[in-house]
């Protein structure tokens, strides 16, 4: 009964995550309990009709303040100039592979710091249990170092998560696996890597990810693995980000496994790329020795595909799902089941039928909002927070700039 503030911040966010019933029942709360009306404010990338919605329950006789500039124009984004852009264009049955190198490399004969953002809540609980439980015992039978694991997603309670993020940040050396959860407001200091092993679903969800660090003049590295049918995406991240990324070859970084010590025949040979396949191999069969960890390994297989097939719009064309090898992505998870015994084709042809029901109702939304009048809050004044050309994009969707 003491509120003063009452603040919406990323209010389409919120929106589109349905968030709408939690709010009103805190606005209904705070109308209830606080006997003077506390000062409320809602801030927005867009404004759309969920966000007015919004606006219409927490705000009363609003004043709205444009942070947009007048002429439309493209999103800006800047990176830190300390940031270092690598990425590395894999096969999708030699992802999880490859990220084994680079782990290996990275925090087994080095001491780095590593954030690695996947899709899913259910692809971090995957790999944070194959990690432990797999690679960590290979590394130790190598007499190569034991790497320290961490892992947060939104599933986790919150004094979980804050117990992961403080030993994180108080680590010398590790992996974080992560969600976007960690994407946004969150400083880890000392962080040497950024790796997205999954491709955001937007250049802004990029920036955010690499901005978690290279913070106070410090050198950072970031890497992006990048299927084949994905290059698209790299190439609109370099252009509207004005930047360049350094190739990492795939085949230089895997040879590193050949450190990782296997049993039987197969040590005796050199040729990396055998020796890769019997570790993937290796992997899979100690998965279906342990009905747990397959069961993991199925979840986050079709969390993967979901996620995938719901990328935004704007993103689709860059990201193709229809583009995806079911069966090779299966084999980044250690399954060696058919997609469609994995209910993975069922579900890809569902979302084809989906997608042209979506795009009907779509259609019809458009020519029904064409018929509605605009938006009649009243402007209160329009200028601009940052100079230089620094400023937000469309008027129209009233978009502000992201920066980290």
């Amino acid at each position: 009964n003491k509120v003063k503030y009452f603040v919406i911040d990323e209010a389409d966010r919120l929106h589109e995550h349905g968030f709408e019933e939690a709010i009103s029942k805190v606005i209904y709360h705070l109308k209830e309990m606080c006997p003077v009306k506390p000062q409320s404010i809602l801030l927005s990338a867009t404004l759309t009709k969920g966000v007015e919605k919004l606006a219409g329950m927490s705000l009363k006789e609003p004043n709205f303040i444009d942070l947009a500039s007048a002429e439309p124009e493209e999103f800006c984004f800047t990176l830190p100039s300390q940031l270092v852009l690598h990425y590395m264009v894999v096969s999708a049955k030699l992802r999880l592979m490859a990220l084994c190198a680079f782990i290996v490399d990275a925090c087994s004969q080095k001491d780095s710091k590593v954030l690695i953002f996947m899709s899913t809540q259910d692809s971090v609980d995957f790999h944070e249990a194959i990690f432990c439980n797999i690679l960590n015992p290979m590394l130790v039978e190598s007499r190569l170092k034991k790497v320290s694991f961490f892992r947060l997603h939104g599933n986790m309670n919150q004094p979980e998560r804050m117990a992961v993020f403080n030993e994180f940040q108080e680590t010398r050396a590790g992996v974080l696996l992560c969600t976007d959860v960690a994407s946004r407001g969150l400083d880890i200091p000392k962080v040497d890597w950024i790796v997205q092993y999954s491709c955001p679903s937007s250049i802004r969800d990029f920036v955010h990810r690499a901005g978690r660090t290279a913070r106070i003049g410090s050198r950072v590295d970031s890497l992006s693995f990048i299927l084949y049918s994905e290059v698209e995406f790299l190439k609109q991240a370099q252009n509207r980000l004005n930047v360049n990324f350094e190739e990492i070859n795939v085949e230089d970084k895997i040879q590193l496994l050949l450190s990782i010590k296997l049993k039987g025949d197969v040590t005796r040979t050199r040729n990396y790329r055998e020796y890769v396949s019997h570790l993937q191999i290796a992997f899979e069969n100690i998965i279906y020795e342990d009905s747990s960890l397959l069961e993991s390994a199925k979840k986050a297989y079709i969390a993967y595909i979901r996620s995938y097939a719901s990328y935004p719009r704007e993103t689709r064309n860059l990201l193709p799902f229809k583009q995806l090898h079911l069966g090779h992505i299966a084999k980044s998870f250690c399954l060696r089941e058919s997609p469609s015994t994995l209910g993975a084709a069922a579900f890809a042809l569902n979302q084809t039928k989906a997608k042209k029901i979506r795009q009907e109702k779509e259609s019809t939304i458009r020519q029904r909002m064409s018929l509605k009048r605009k938006s009649n809050l009243p402007i209160e004044s329009r200028f601009s927070e940052y100079s230089s050309g620094l400023t937000s994009s469309s008027a129209t969707l009233k978009k502000k700039r992201y920066f980290n």
